[in-house]
């Protein structure tokens, strides 16, 4: 099994960045992106001399302060000069109320940030909260991107959702066939993201498929990958979102445990033979 595992929000915060660089080093992370308009963006200089992972943007368009000057991005910011909550962010998109030119404008000044600090090593781009997968404006700006800049491939994919069955754990995808156990609209999503990775692909590259649960936690999901059934196709490229994290007090209770349990596991004896059992890639094995 090719499987890269991803973590987001790298600068966030200390604790997240120290989760995130210890994983790498220990070698179950193989990919990461960084919040360039967050606090502690400038810790991935620990992770230069890391030749295993791939580093891409993490951009953000729905908390905290842009890196533009917020009177250039009016559609995009509050009156504070604050990213709106993806809720009305989302809404804005839907009425038409977002400038693709301000995004591509963030967009390209996010990616400075962090390009002037690790050079040719950027090689990855995705988005917070999936922007570029859940809005047509947002597409339509990465896309923009993509094709003015060198940068190489895309944290997105399809999505499998992961299902435990009588004992056994296996990838299925949410098509036609398995309507009934999916539902309308998370057949309709599939097919609908389908669409928009063929445009993506003619740009960028990715993974095969994002691994991907229904209701379940991070945490669940990675119990189930190592228990996953041998049958799996192998010549697909799976990628599953990891967020750790060591104890922080920015999350509320729930969130900072779910973040605590995932680290946790994500260095334990189980999941590290589950990595020496199979074939963990970076994006630039793609």
């Amino acid at each position: 099994m090719k499987i890269i595992i991803h973590a987001d929000d790298f600068g966030y915060s200390k604790s997240i960045n120290e989760a995130v660089i210890e994983l790498c080093k220990l070698g179950t992370l193989s990919s990461l992106s960084v919040l360039s308009n967050m606090p502690y963006y400038r810790d991935i200089v620990d992770l230069l001399d890391n030749d295993t992972i791939s580093i891409g943007l993490h951009a953000n368009f729905t908390e905290g302060k842009p890196v533009s000057d917020p009177e250039k991005i009016p559609s995009l910011v509050d009156n504070n000069g604050e990213f709106f909550p993806f809720p009305v962010l989302r809404k804005k998109a839907l009425l038409n109320k977002i400038s693709s030119s301000e995004i591509l404008e963030e967009l390209f000044l996010q990616y400075d940030l962090i390009y002037q600090i690790i050079r040719n090593k950027l090689v990855l781009i995705d988005c917070h909260h999936g922007l570029h997968s859940r809005l047509p404006i947002f597409q339509k700006a990465f896309l923009e991107f993509g094709k003015k800049h060198s940068i190489k491939y895309l944290r997105t994919a399809p999505h499998v959702y992961i299902i435990e069955k009588n004992n056994s754990v296996n990838l299925i995808d949410p098509s036609l066939i398995n309507i009934s156990a999916f539902g309308p609209k998370t057949v309709l999503n599939y097919y609908f993201k389908h669409i928009s990775m063929r445009k993506y692909k003619s740009v960028f590259k990715m993974p095969d498929r994002m691994i991907v649960s229904k209701s379940e936690s991070n945490l669940n999901i990675f119990k189930k990958v190592v228990s996953i059934n041998s049958s799996i196709d192998k010549n697909m490229t799976y990628v599953v979102e990891a967020h750790p994290s060591t104890l922080d007090s920015k999350f509320d209770d729930v969130i900072r445990d779910q973040r605590i349990e995932e680290y946790n596991f994500l260095k334990s004896d189980r999941f590290y033979n589950f990595i020496q059992m199979n074939t963990l890639i970076s994006h630039n094995d793609l």
